[in-house]
């Protein structure tokens, strides 16, 4: 039964109006008749004077208290006043069971009498055994009129309805001939009425084929007297109807004083008194063999209670003083019922020895054939609501019971029978009721569907002490419920109700309930109402099974899916939370353990961190931590209110591992470790794919490919690997996403909104390729992203994993190709990242001479541990892989590469030899780019490399770091130092130019002007250039012309193209106001020549060490700071370079020509369309075969100040 059982104790009553009023209220309240209370729609609500009034006659109450009534109309508290708790009856525990309505079971696929019986329950028990589990459950049993289809309005709850037996059974039971079939009804729906007729048919036919009543059912007789009355009441409704209130007098004082002769004459013969009590033995003895049977296989029978007995019903009848009379059990108006409710049940009159006796006489009939009994509307032992049968439904109020006997006597008889109790707790009875059922060990209900939180999750553990199901017969079963829940949208995308069913059964199988019921409904996902709390009639109580015991036994039709949902429920029943239910393997396997221990796992993040899974029906995450130093590792996050569910070793390895129900996509989680010492510290996960931005910092799960919406870059990827090549053309534009542009008021930008915007720019710049400072996640926004903590996750500072690679994939279809900045040197010391992961160092080297670096307050990868290179290897991997970057920039190489790095001598530990080169750190990096370079190919990994380590770029054959290009820091800080100069001093530092010429061919080179130089104080670009404000755009020009122009990939950091005056801040955006001024414009513009010229000519792209791609004119002028130098393509073609590094412009000068004919100016820094003065210069020269230099023939040529120019041979 349903209805609002709200727990509100009584409120304080208005003032009374009369004094005739104040007395009936007093009476009231001392017979725990509550004078005012608080509806299921939080109304108070006082009760008219002629309901108490009725209630109070009901309870033959004319004054006085009652003792078992408190006040305040709350029930007592049990105490010590219960002694005794429940048994738990025959089944296991953490066991689980099938429910099915028995009107609803099929034995079979073939039409039948109409309703199930108690031979398809007991087949039923047989595959919920077989299937693994102990527990059958149906709906109440007890007799009703055959008409009536609620099982919750029984004539009585101490004798059964003999249309649930199998006269089959009876037959074979007393040996006698198998009666007719029961007449076939072809309805799909179960007809009552039916079933009870041709079952009573057939016990009649069976009963025929003896000479009175069989033997056993006389033996039974003779200890069952109360079965006398029972039998000719019985028989007497059949004659006369089924309301006694219409008998006669006659009838009914002869069936009271078992009259049979005056019965006789009334028209109930002896003979229908004898088909009475043998049905009654009939439904009894299967009833008792099936209880008996499932016992013996430990095993639990699960039946129900009703609150309460037809108000015309037998019990009603034969125990008038037991009940309130004209009174009717109901509930106040609610949400769903704003009338209130009327059941007509009988209430059972409190404080009489009656009113406990029929609850006694009810127990003992249940728990003696059951395991388990649900009593429903629990809170009837507690409180009923009454209802005066000539009122409206609502005008009734709350009447408080003698709960602590009625509790003794359910926790004794419990214990007598071995039977244990299931209080109906729906989560609304009052707190003393639940109290009670605590104090005895009567187990509560646990809805499931009803503590569903978003996106489909249990909102609160499952209490121990419950029994678990989805829904009860009252309910939506699943498949509605999911209509309901998800149909509107309100909750995002609807996951279908299979996923959905399979995944709250499994919750609920692997929480802490004691028993787990699923519903024959859920089953078959079946969305029909068996019942709608207040409707009658249409099919309410008539469902049949969609599949059948039969085909479930069998596993076939709608039995084979069944058959997989309780073989779910019944993995997780018998699994520990954080464990693999039997029969699922986890991803994670010896070969990877191995592989990580050997250093040579590169796929790292595929096996360990929290992946999306879904094992054994469940929804959840595989998880797996290398963990070696703890005692405990957990996950813990949103999905279990961040209780944790504990990980399980694998052997010795220090890997932990399991399944995490109910984690699912953008939950927040982190790894609770425990240490050696026993110390719990909380970890973000190192293997996150998405993480949370302080202070929260939780790892957030992710879908294992971050590309929700594929890729459109196919074109891209497959011309990579020659693209990136050596000669091709390439320049770098780095940036930082969040101060390259930002919103109103200093917004940061999505990836979504930066992207469009980056594309755009860089088109129009001319720039090959973007450079993105890292993007991997970071606590400390001020360490623009060189402080990693997520080694696997883009930052969510501007968005997800898949706006990241929707920001790839477009830059890609717009041909532009990403490089990352990636930082294996070390990581910050922030308590939930990689420092003292388990506890102790573990990513780190254990001695602070090692493992802690000075300069930048961090730790140092452990280079010598295997596990280490091999999650360094697997985090460059997954962002080549997964995200399709094109390149790497690995951040401070030469801090890796020497064991003193910023150490002062006594604070470093030397290498096994004495020196100072790390050499577990050269034998990681040359892992690193042999690894990249063999399943990536095409993918570039470029060294931020600031010393003179010999062959950063060669191959590691000739012993090698097998970098593509390393950063040439020297032609940087060469260059800014000699434009930082006046130009009247540079003659003496003409060296600054030209030493570069004695490496370039050493390595591949990258030549940057990075963010590193214009912060902290060492100025802008433009600013670190000499001269007035034109002298230094026009020093900013020429050192952009210079870095295009020799051999090596351009690389400029953002702003700097601006000509902007300030420092770049990580914390605004560029000052994009300059281009509306040409000086600033003007210096964009030529950087975008440059780019145009890298594209357009052959000779500028090489970046090979080939030494015949570039060569000196003439870089011995150190009078006039003028060098020139040619370009060289493998192609053939030739380009002249001129520089001017003073502001005085040079006319005829002449310089030595690489080849004979005629030369046309193709680019000069002095353009006026990029800011310069515009001097003139002529267009063609030809060259003449007068020698200058070691060259046989030369030009003469105009050299604009301050100025780059660019010569070209004509077509």
């Amino acid at each position: 039964m349903t209805g609002p059982e709200e727990p509100a104790a009584e409120a304080t009553a208005a003032a009374p109006a009369t004094a005739a009023t104040s007395e009936l209220h007093e009476r009231a309240r001392a017979h725990g008749v509550a004078t005012s209370y608080v509806d299921g729609t939080g109304v108070e609500r006082v009760p008219s004077d002629a309901t108490l009034s009725a209630i109070l006659d009901a309870l033959d109450a004319p004054g006085g208290s009652n003792p078992f009534h408190s006040s305040t109309v709350e029930a007592p508290q049990p105490g010590d006043r219960v002694p005794e708790r429940c048994a738990h009856g025959p089944q296991p525990d953490r066991t689980w069971g099938v429910f099915a309505p028995l009107a609803a079971l099929r034995r079979t696929n073939a039409p039948d009498h109409g309703a199930g019986d108690l031979t398809g329950l007991a087949e039923l028990a047989q595959v919920v055994e077989a299937a693994g589990g102990s527990v059958v459950g149906t709906l109440p049993l007890v007799a009703t009129r055959p008409d009536e289809a609620s099982p919750y309005s029984p004539l009585t709850r101490r004798f059964w309805d003999e249309r649930w037996v199998d006269p089959e059974w009876v037959a074979t039971r007393l040996g006698a001939a198998t009666p007719t079939p029961r007449a076939v009804v072809a309805s799909d729906l179960a007809d009552h009425e039916a079933a009870w007729t041709s079952t009573r048919a057939a016990l009649a036919e069976v009963l025929g084929g003896f000479d009175g009543l069989p033997e056993e059912t006389a033996t039974w007789r003779s200890h069952h007297p109360e079965v006398e009355q029972w039998a000719r009441w019985k028989a007497a409704a059949l004659v006369a109807g089924w309301d006694p209130t219409f008998w006669t007098d006659e009838l009914d004082l002869a069936v009271r004083s078992s009259d049979d002769a005056a019965l006789a004459a009334l028209g109930v013969s002896s003979a229908m008194v004898d088909f009475e009590v043998f049905s009654q033995w009939a439904v009894t003895a299967q009833l008792t063999q099936l209880g008996s049977d499932l016992r013996a296989r430990s095993m639990s029978l699960y039946l129900d209670l009703p609150v309460g007995t037809n108000a015309a019903g037998y019990d009603a009848w034969v125990a008038p003083d037991a009940f309130g009379a004209r009174m009717s059990i109901g509930a106040p108006p609610d949400l769903f019922f704003p009338d209130g409710q009327s059941w007509g049940l009988r209430p059972p009159l409190p404080g009489t020895e009656a009113g406990l006796a029929d609850l006694r006489h009810s127990l003992e009939t249940h728990m003696a054939v059951c395991g388990l009994l649900r009593i429903d509307h629990v809170m009837g032992l507690d409180r009923l609501f009454w209802v005066p049968e000539d009122g409206e439904a609502g005008e009734g109020t709350y009447v408080t019971y003698d709960a602590g006997e009625r509790w003794r006597l359910v926790s004794e008889l419990s214990q007598h029978f071995g039977c244990g109790v299931v209080g109906e707790d729906l989560g609304t009875v009052p707190q003393s009721t639940r109290d009670a059922m605590d104090a005895v060990g009567a187990r509560g209900l646990f809805i499931g569907q009803d503590e569903v939180r978003s996106p489909f999750r249990l909102g609160r553990p499952v209490p121990a002490e419950a029994v678990a199901t989805l829904n009860t017969h009252d309910l939506p079963p699943m498949a509605a419920w999911h209509t309901e829940r998800f149909g509107a949208g309100t909750d995002g995308p609807a996951p279908d109700s299979t996923t959905v069913r399979d995944h709250l059964l499994g919750e609920l199988a692997m929480s802490n309930a004691d028993v787990v019921m699923v519903a024959d409904q859920d089953l078959t996902l079946d969305d029909r109402r068996f019942n709608v709390p207040g409707q009658v009639g249409g099919e309410l109580w008539r469902l049949r099974s969609l599949t059948s015991v039969a085909d479930l036994r069998a596993g076939v039709r709608g039995g084979r899916d069944a058959r997989a949902v309780l073989a779910n429920v019944d993995a997780w029943r018998s699994t520990q939370r954080g464990a693999w239910p039997a029969g699922v393997e986890p991803h994670l396997d010896d070969g990877d353990v191995s592989s990580l221990h050997a250093g040579t796992h590169a796929r790292l993040a595929d096996r360990f961190g929290v992946h999306p899974r879904t094992a054994a029906g469940v929804i959840g995450c595989e998880a797996a931590v290398w963990a070696p130093h703890a005692s405990a590792v957990a996950v813990a996050g949103e999905f279990d209110g961040w209780s944790g569910a504990l990980l399980h070793r694998r052997g010795d390895s220090g890997v932990w591992s399991g399944f995490i129900p109910s984690a699912v996509l953008g939950d927040r989680y982190k790894l609770h470790i425990c240490g050696a010492d026993g110390r719990w510290v909380h970890k973000s996960d190192p293997f996150a794919r998405a993480a949370e931005l302080p202070p929260g910092n939780a790892s957030i799960i992710t879908a294992d490919e971050p590309a929700e919406h594929g890729w459109n870059d196919a074109a891209w990827m497959a011309a990579r690997h020659d693209a990136q090549a050596p000669g091709q053309a390439m320049s770098i534009y780095e940036l930082h996403l969040g101060s390259w542009r930002q919103g109103d008021g200093g917004r940061t930008l999505s990836y979504a909104e930066i992207t469009p915007l980056l594309v755009e720019y860089v088109q129009r710049m001319g720039f090959t390729h973007v450079e993105l400072m890292p993007v991997m996640e970071h606590p400390f926004g001020g360490s623009w992203g060189y402080h990693v903590t997520g080694y696997f996750a883009p930052t969510d500072r501007y968005g997800t994993p898949a706006d990241f690679a929707s920001m790839v994939d477009a830059l890609h279809v717009a041909g532009i190709g990403v490089i990352l900045d990636w930082v294996p040197a070390h990581f910050p010391d922030d308590e939930h990242g990689l420092a003292d992961f388990d506890g102790q160092a573990l990513f780190e080297y254990a001695d602070p001479r090692e493992g802690r670096h000075p300069e930048w307050g961090s730790r140092v990868f452990d280079f010598g541990r295997p596990e280490v290179r091999a999650f360094l290897v697997s985090s460059a991997r997954w962002w080549i892989e997964k995200y399709h970057v094109d390149g790497l920039r690995v951040d401070a190489v030469a801090s890796m590469l020497y064991r003193n790095y910023a150490r002062n001598d006594g604070e470093w530990v030397p290498n096994v030899h004495g020196g100072r080169e790390n050499l577990e750190a050269v034998d990681f990096v040359r892992q690193l780019t042999s690894e990249i370079h063999h399943s990536t190919p095409g993918a570039i990994v470029i060294a931020e490399e600031s010393t003179a380590w010999p062959g950063v770029t060669a191959p590691s054959e000739g012993g090698g770091l097998e970098f593509d290009l390393k950063w040439d820091l020297g032609w940087m800080h060469d260059m800014l130092e000699y434009l930082g100069r006046d130009p009247v001093h540079r003659s003496w530092h003409q060296d600054d130019l030209t030493f570069r010429a004695m490496y370039s061919t050493s390595e591949r080179f990258v030549l940057p002007l990075s963010h590193d130089e214009v912060v902290h104080g060492k100025s802008s670009l433009v600013g670190k250039m000499a001269g007035d404000d034109w002298q230094r755009r026009a020093n900013l020009r020429l050192l952009f012309g210079h870095q295009f122009t020799v051999p090596g990939v351009p690389l400029v950091f953002m702003g700097g193209e601006l000509a902007m005056n300030e420092e770049w801040s990580h914390e605004r955006s560029l000052p994009w106001h300059l281009l509306d001024y040409p000086a600033h414009s003007g210096v964009q513009a030529w950087v975008a020549e440059l780019n145009r010229l890298l594209r357009a000519h052959p000779a500028l792209a090489v970046t090979s060490s080939d030494p015949g791609t570039f060569e000196w004119v003439d870089c011995d002028d150190r009078a006039n700071s003028v060098v020139s130098w040619v370009r060289r393509s493998p192609s053939g073609e030739q380009l002249l370079v001129t520089a001017n590094f003073t502001p005085t412009p040079h006319e005829g000068y002449r310089i030595g020509a690489p080849a004979p004919g005629t030369w046309h100016e193709i680019a000069n820094s002095d353009d006026v369309r990029w800011g310069g003065s515009g001097f003139p210069t002529p267009d063609r020269h030809d060259s003449a075969p007068i020698p200058a230099k070691s060259w046989h023939h030369s030009l003469v040529v105009t050299l604009p100040p301050l100025a780059i120019s660019v010569f070209a041979t004509a077509p």
